[in-house]
């Protein structure tokens, strides 16, 4: 840290202002983050529910990290009470995801209930046909499969939105959720994609966080 009167060297002043870094155990990134002054016009420009991890990530290859011994040292105050953060993150259903072996027939039958077809595509992954159905508020996915339960307790998962996967993500390994384990991943639905990763609720059902971009 400068003393007062203490002259800096040349590109020092420069330095410090594309300073750019945080904590890390790991591969795990954590609080605190610090930005120099270079970045302040992005985080001004975040929205309320947006954090500064946003402008991070954009600049993730110009930043320097701070390696810790403890995992337990990203963890805050709410998360050492026994609190969560995860009503910050999370803002509702954003579907139901249900397989089918007769897309058409599927389809039509919720149609006939009222649903329209608010998106459609094919999944490159596998060849399947996705289609997500919309009727006011409620979203189904509904995804071709060969192999499906026909029997009752055939819905697939419930996916639940949120603001920022990446948060998210660290909030349910931080409280010890993550219990398949599994990462964050993509896929190129909707305008911008998606970014979800699942975990297994106590009874065997599959909770998706589910980011669209």
């Amino acid at each position: 840290m400068q003393s007062a009167g203490e002259t800096q060297e040349p590109g020092q002043e420069d330095a410090a202002t594309e300073w750019l870094g945080c904590v890390r155990y790991r591969d795990r990134e954590g609080n605190p983050v610090w930005f120099g002054k270079a970045y302040f016009p992005e985080l001004l420009e975040l929205k309320k529910e947006e954090g500064g991890k946003k402008v991070f990530r954009r600049h993730r290859d110009k930043a320097r990290y701070y390696e810790i011994q403890d995992r337990k040292e990203l963890e805050d105050i709410d998360h050492l009470q026994g609190g969560s953060r995860m009503k910050e993150y999370l803002t509702g259903i954003q579907h139901i995801g249900i397989p089918t072996k007769d897309m058409d027939a599927t389809v039509a039958f919720y149609q006939k209930l009222g649903f329209e077809i608010a998106f459609e595509t094919i999944n490159e992954a596998n060849g399947a046909r996705v289609v997500f159905l919309k009727l006011n508020n409620l979203v189904i996915e509904t995804y071709e499969e060969k192999e499906i339960k026909m029997e009752y307790g055939s819905i697939d998962h419930l996916a639940i939105d949120v603001t920022d996967i990446e948060k998210t993500y660290e909030e349910v390994c931080a409280l010890g959720l993550n219990n398949q384990p599994d990462e964050i991943h993509f896929l190129p639905f909707w305008e911008n994609g998606v970014r979800y990763f699942k975990i297994d609720g106590p009874n065997r059902e599959c909770i998706e966080f589910s980011q669209m971009l």
